[in-house]
């Protein structure tokens, strides 16, 4: 049996309403993307960190949902997930998008073990440039270069590379460095650091990868 994390989980019929219909909408989702099943084991997930403020754990989940409706290619989305997953090495987080990458059946396991160990293997030019970009972002910092933020939009568009920060960016400063000039002032709104973000939450709440069945 894993380890407990630092929140302490309560059983859904032990939730108020708000906690309950919360929980329902992260199983719903969660299964959705890695899988049925994927959501057992709830206290080893990001699940009960959102329980201690629902309304707050509301809008991540209404965020997840909404980036999944943008367009942006899932093995893009994954590939920029497992370069957090090296970067931050949350061992939720790496098990969750691990078995999402291997269920998208888009990769080798070659491939996917490769961008966890932090080393970027083979990959076609829309996966090869997610993975450029997400590992300057969290790895060398700074703002992103010229030549590749035009690769983003070329590749992307500009509504992907949008969905491309939200699922990344650090920070509002490294999103102002990204955003284009007139929308400067909507920065707030486009640097919702969703993969980040996770993974501070699953390493300060010391959340264990979940149990092998």
């Amino acid at each position: 049996m894993a380890r407990p994390s630092r929140v302490p989980f309560q059983p859904r019929g032990e939730l108020g309403p708000q906690q309950q219909e919360l929980h329902d909408q992260f199983c719903d989702i969660v299964d959705s993307h890695a899988g049925p099943g994927a959501s057992d084991g709830p206290s080893q997930t990001l699940l009960p960190i959102f329980l201690v403020l629902p309304q707050a754990g509301k809008l991540n989940m209404d965020l997840l949902a909404e980036l999944s409706k943008t367009g942006l290619p899932a093995d893009v989305r994954e590939t920029i997930a497992l370069v957090c997953a090296s970067h931050f090495h949350a061992p939720y987080f790496v098990s969750a998008h691990v078995r999402i990458a291997t269920k998208l059946g888009r990769f080798s396991q070659q491939q996917i073990d490769s961008m966890v160990a932090g080393n970027k293997p083979e990959l076609d030019e829309r996966t090869s440039l997610a993975f450029d970009v997400a590992h300057h972002m969290v790895a060398v910092r700074g703002p992103l270069p010229q030549q590749m933020w035009e690769s983003c939009n070329k590749v992307f568009g500009k509504e992907g590379t949008a969905a491309v920060m939200h699922l990344w960016v650090p920070s509002l400063e490294v999103a102002q460095a990204l955003l284009w000039p007139q929308d400067l002032a909507n920065a707030e709104q486009t640097s919702v650091a969703l993969y980040s973000w996770s993974n501070y939450a699953l390493n300060m709440a010391d959340v264990p990868a979940p149990s092998q069945h």
